[in-house]
């Protein structure tokens, strides 16, 4: 077996995805792995370092520079971050350079380099809802940091001109890093949403801050959940990839996406996006979702983990 410590970041900031990702990472190898002998620790700083990670044979690091500023040069094992959040380059955004190896979850990211594995997205494991798709009068979800580049109008537009009867929620919890400049944008979007909304579709707006399992209940209480990024997060955050549309997909609910370069991972299983596609017929795509949650389980990440490093130590 191989001995390993997985680093967590914002032990007193819970309320981020990155620390999300982290904890599905130790949930998966830690259920999953055939090879790895798993030790999980949540850091704020160098004060928490345990000394017992340096027994380790390798330290995993769920890895964000906002979210574990630290040093880490004094660790004895070799070091894998986990690079959520990905320029173009492999290394490119990384931030500390101490990194032995790096495993990016990116599945359509390409790299010959031996020292970069190139990973699945996770998606969280849940039973497959047999609950039907209302065409007529349907809930239509959308969730996340809140931000420009994520079109609230468009979708209310797409609403508008589709349906008759509608409900259109949308969910911006502050998190635990959110700038506090952003206090009054998602009341501004709600507002403007609920302006543009022709009668008979009713818009709701949820400021409340959910755990992952109420998250995704919630999720899946919708007929569809969309995302319309625009073109302004490709150019600011190049191949990011955004975890709120792992969160849906592990709904298993239908799913309608922009054609953005951000979810171009996403769109190689389900080649529909809008507004190519009418909303209705996205509404149909269900079954491709629960294809790309199979295909990115927790226990299908292990296993590609567990190869990568038992090849490389």
């Amino acid at each position: 077996m191989i001995k390993a410590s997985i680093l967590n970041g914002n032990k007193d900031k819970p309320k981020c995805s990155m620390y999300q990702c982290g904890l599905a990472v130790r949930d998966a190898l830690q259920k999953y792995s055939q090879v790895l002998d798993i030790s999980y620790y949540e850091i704020g700083d160098d004060r928490d370092i345990h000394s017992s990670i340096n027994s380790a044979d390798v330290v995993m690091v769920n890895y964000h520079p906002a979210t574990i500023p630290i040093n880490l040069d004094f660790l004895v094992p070799k070091k894998m971050g986990i690079i959520w959040d990905m320029m173009k380059e492999p290394w490119s955004f990384s931030g500390y350079k101490g990194f032995d190896f790096i495993g990016i979850p990116a599945p359509n990211m390409v790299s010959d380099d031996p020292k970069v594995a190139i990973l699945n997205r996770i998606i969280s494991e849940r039973p497959f809802i047999t609950k039907s798709i209302d065409v007529e009068n349907p809930t239509i979800s959308t969730f996340g940091f809140p931000a420009e580049y994520k079109d609230m109008l468009a979708i209310v537009e797409a609403i508008n001109k589709e349906f008759d009867t509608a409900t259109f929620r949308i969910k911006y919890a502050m998190g635990d890093h959110t700038p506090g400049s952003y206090g009054s944008f998602p009341q501004k979007i709600f507002t403007e949403c609920y302006n543009a909304a022709k009668p008979g579709i009713k818009v709701e707006f949820i400021q409340q801050y959910m755990e992952m399992n109420d998250l995704i209940s919630w999720l899946e209480e919708s007929d569809l959940n969309i995302f319309l990024y625009g073109p302004e997060r490709d150019q600011d955050h190049e191949v990011r990839m955004p975890t709120s549309v792992d969160q849906a997909i592990a709904s298993h609910r239908p799913l309608a996406l922009s054609d953005s370069r951000c979810v171009d991972h996403i769109l190689e299983w389900i080649p529909y996006s809008y507004p190519n596609w009418t909303l209705r017929t996205l509404m149909c795509t269900a079954p491709l979702v629960e294809k790309v949650a199979d295909a990115w389980s927790p226990k299908a990440f292990a296993e590609q983990i567990d190869g990568f490093l038992w090849n490389i130590l």
